[in-house]
């Protein structure tokens, strides 16, 4: 047996995790979707470097896990694939190395869904698939 979430609803939750702060950098405006081939869900939005006002898009790919105790599925496993200023400049491959240990701890445990008490601890899996999240009861 099994439900479905769609990204609507993956959305809503990941709006009301940002904006986030880390090391004087803002990320916001998340939108994610989903790669269900590779069972992946791919988190895009805007970064802001606060001191110097700069700013650009990130994307970063992302595992989805589901925590039994307190209900809820996260982002884990986060790794960024593409940093860009507003000019539509790539970040270089070798910065974003860097960048990783930065953004990626941001994308990584944020809540995405929260299931009701009744339905969370029956939940055995999930499988991402091309417009949301396939869970198994």
């Amino acid at each position: 047996m099994s439900f479905h979430l769609g990204r609507s609803t993956i959305q809503s939750h990941a709006e009301k995790a940002f904006p986030r702060q880390v090391s004087g950098i803002e990320l916001a405006g998340p939108d994610v979707r989903f790669e269900g081939e590779r069972e992946l869900a791919v988190l895009c939005g805007r970064w802001t470097h606060m001191a110097t006002r700069a700013q650009g898009t990130f994307c970063a790919e992302t595992r989805l896990r589901w925590n039994p105790e307190p209900g809820t599925v996260s982002l884990s496993t986060a790794r960024v694939r593409k940093v860009t200023f507003a000019d539509g400049m790539a970040l270089p491959q070798v910065m974003l190395q860097g960048l990783n240990t930065v953004i990626a701890r941001q994308v990584e445990g944020v809540v995405v869904y929260r299931a009701s008490r009744l339905v969370g601890w029956v939940i055995k899996d999930l499988k991402v698939t091309q417009d949301g999240v396939r869970v198994g009861l």
